[in-house]
């Protein structure tokens, strides 16, 4: 299994990297990276902040929609530590698969049990 995580919390990468120890993993800490790497790359989960430090407001919102203009089936898991239901109402509008608070680290273990291989 191949997942990329966007997200510009260094801590927040090394905890993914613990977690997911046996699966391998790109890290992108900015929302135009991130596209650009899935652009290049295919990959079975996308993982994104949506606040990243890139000046780009919703960012990983922003890059959803961005990626679903090219790619309109790899799975994408927003997290975000500021979630609200506008939030998670408009991911999902523009094309996230799943969207969780930061920290859910036991749903975030189901999704990607989903997507094992």
């Amino acid at each position: 299994m191949r997942i990329i995580i966007g997200d510009d919390d260094r801590m927040m990468i090394l905890s993914y990297r613990r977690l997911l120890r046996e699966i391998e993993i790109d890290e992108v800490s900015e929302s135009k990276e991130l596209v650009e790497k899935i652009k290049q790359s295919n990959y079975d989960l996308i993982i994104t902040d949506n606040d990243y430090e890139d000046g780009i407001e919703n960012g990983g919102i922003e890059a959803i929609k961005d990626i679903r203009q090219f790619n309109q089936t790899t799975p994408i898991l927003l997290q975000s530590g500021e979630l609200n239901e506008e939030k998670r109402k408009i991911a999902l509008e523009v094309g996230a698969n799943y969207v969780l608070e930061k920290g859910e680290l036991s749903e975030l273990m189901k999704i990607i049990g989903e997507y094992r291989k």
